[in-house]
């Protein structure tokens, strides 16, 4: 009768009929004299319904806790649900106990759970969110990692450390070599795994699927795996990570195709979500932002999510203390979510409140510790409060984690630019152009306009005005009618003395802006120096263009119009996923 009462119990919880289940699991427990493994399943059974200090009770009440892991096990992961961090790290973490001659000899865990199995990783994993719910992100990575090694499928321990943005490229490329994959997996799931966790990874190797042109030998896989593979390419999770590295490329015309695609068959997919939201931030779409956010809200109040969607509705359409109010729900719910901190930032920073903007950037870089995007934003603003050393220091720190980042190699640039170190921001500046070619062969991406267009400022500062009209040009081929960038062809044109040149470019510009006083000004000059011998720019080049209003300068150097410096904005932060 006892075998048949616990098969009972399992089919009701296989039906989610968790009453019934909870009903028999009790009769069961009494009539089998508190057998752990029942104990087991009628804790799984409360927990399923949502009694979570009930469990608890009763688990902890029991004489076996203390040698059995699953037990511990069950019972910390009631209070997890509780949110009581501190009483999940006290049933886990090792304890001195006090035990009669026999129980040392059976050993501390020597009850064993058939219906759990082994629990190591899981007890790992669930310290980990414990130490990250006390605010002790570095006791929670590593108990991430220990989690990871304990088995190498549990996905969820790479999915923290990923959210959290912990580990660095080499830190990431050291922690899936170290992986006991062959250990714990054969030959077939070890490379289908190693597959999939590169995929996931924030700086991991772009490969290509087979569907996309690669053999199974590039995967070093065999015939099976790379079968697999190719069947994968069409998998959800996979085209997700797809679509982030189109995002961390710039290339939001790809991300948003494939997070469309990705949201036809799944409207909650919320890796896609994340990266939906921020590609609409960044094209401008605040009409779908709105429907988003609104059927997010409705669906799902309770996600940090739902309202971050919401505050970026409010940043497309420049509503400033709604940002910030949706942006605080969104920290309120869940106070690690790293893309509200980044934007709360941008917010900030967008309305010149630069204390602010600081103070959110370095919540973010606690919890980000791998990430540079935190401490590349840091740098920015201490350098717009005119700190200049400790934004050189960020900067600095911030390059040692993404050495081969064009977007933070311009930002370096830009602030040797302001401090007349021309050609030093020259060569950081060419480094960009070399990296963004490795990431787009044939640069075609709109969101590297500013490169090139600052690499040509940079060259009129050194007098080098072919290659500064050559840079200027390739800017314009890849953003065309952008005013600020026909303004400065023109100014190369008046300072290499080609005043026809100078008015034919300062009239495109005028025809697309026609109050910029810069514009005027550098028109003003080509007609009345025409055909002189004689022309000192050197106030114009100074008195202008330094001080310039809209010149078309770095960032800092102009005013509304001029090129920004990277195209760095709030969506940046969903990835950051930074």
């Amino acid at each position: 009768m006892l075998e048949r009462l616990r098969a009972l119990v399992q089919e009701y919880v296989s039906k989610q009929l968790y009453e019934s289940a909870q009903f028999w699991a009790d009769k069961v427990l009494t009539l089998s004299d508190g057998d752990p493994s029942d104990l087991a399943t009628y804790g799984q059974v409360l927990y399923s319904r949502g009694h979570y200090q009930r469990a608890a009770h009763i688990l902890e009440g029991s004489p076996h806790l203390m040698r059995s892991a699953a037990l511990r096990y069950l019972t910390a992961k009631c209070y997890a649900a509780s949110k009581q961090w501190e009483q999940v790290l006290s049933i886990l973490e090792p304890q001195e106990e006090t035990q009669d001659q026999g129980d040392q000899q059976e050993g501390p865990d020597s009850i064993h759970v058939p219906s759990l199995g082994n629990v190591e990783s899981a007890s790992m994993l669930l310290q980990g969110l414990a130490h990250e719910g006390l605010g002790n992100i570095h006791a929670a990575v590593s108990s991430f990692k220990a989690s990871l090694a304990a088995d190498v499928f549990c996905e969820e321990a790479l999915e923290k450390l990923r959210y959290l943005h912990a580990l660095s490229a080499e830190e990431e490329r050291s922690l899936i070599a170290s992986l006991p994959f062959r250990k714990q997996c054969a030959v077939e799931e070890e490379q289908l795994v190693r597959y999939l966790y590169q995929k996931k990874l924030v700086h991991g190797t772009q490969h290509a699927t087979p569907a996309a042109g690669k053999s199974a030998a590039d995967f070093g896989a065999t015939g099976d795996v790379s079968r697999v593979t190719q069947a994968l390419a069409t998998n959800l999770d996979v085209l997700s990570s797809r679509a982030e590295e189109s995002f961390r490329n710039f290339d939001a015309a790809a991300c948003l195709d494939l997070t469309s695609h990705i949201l036809s068959h799944d409207p909650y997919h919320e890796s896609a979500l994340l990266l939906h939201v921020a590609c609409c931030v960044q094209v401008g779409r605040a009409d779908e932002l709105f429907s988003l956010g609104h059927r997010l809200v409705e669906q799902f109040p309770g996600s940090p999510l739902s309202w971050y969607a919401v505050a970026c509705y409010y940043i497309v359409v420049s509503r400033h203390q709604l940002v910030l109010k949706y942006l605080t729900k969104a920290i309120s719910l869940d106070p690690h979510f790293v893309p509200a901190h980044m934007a709360f930032g941008l917010a900030f920073a967008a309305e010149g409140e630069h204390d602010q903007a600081i103070a959110a950037y370095s919540n973010a870089a606690r919890m980000m510790q791998g990430s540079h995007w935190p401490l590349t934003y840091l740098g920015k603003e201490y350098f717009l409060t005119g700190a200049t050393s400790i934004s050189n220091r960020f900067m600095k720190n911030a390059c040692a984690l993404a050495p081969s980042d064009p977007v933070l190699l311009q930002e370096i640039a830009v602030v040797l630019y302001h401090s007349k170190e021309y050609e030093k921001a020259e060569r950081y500046l060419t480094r960009a152009a070399d990296c963004l070619r490795s990431v787009d062969p044939h640069v075609t991406l709109q969101a590297w306009e500013p490169v090139y267009s600052n690499l040509g400022h940079v060259h009129r500062k050194l007098r080098r005005y072919e290659l500064a009209l050559e840079c200027h040009f390739k800017a314009l081929q890849l953003k065309p009618d952008e005013p600020s960038t026909l303004t400065a062809i023109a100014f190369v044109h008046l300072l290499r003395g080609d005043y026809d040149g100078a008015v034919v470019y300062c009239n495109k510009s005028l025809c697309l802006r026609r109050e910029d006083q810069f514009t005027i000004a550098v028109l003003q000059q080509a007609v009345e120096r025409e055909g002189e011998e004689a022309l000192d720019l050197g106030s114009l080049e100074v008195g202008t263009m330094d001080e310039g209003e809209s010149s078309p300068a770095l960032y800092g150097d102009g005013g509304e119009g001029g090129n920004a410096t990277s195209g760095l904005n709030c969506c940046d932060a969903a990835m950051t996923v930074e």
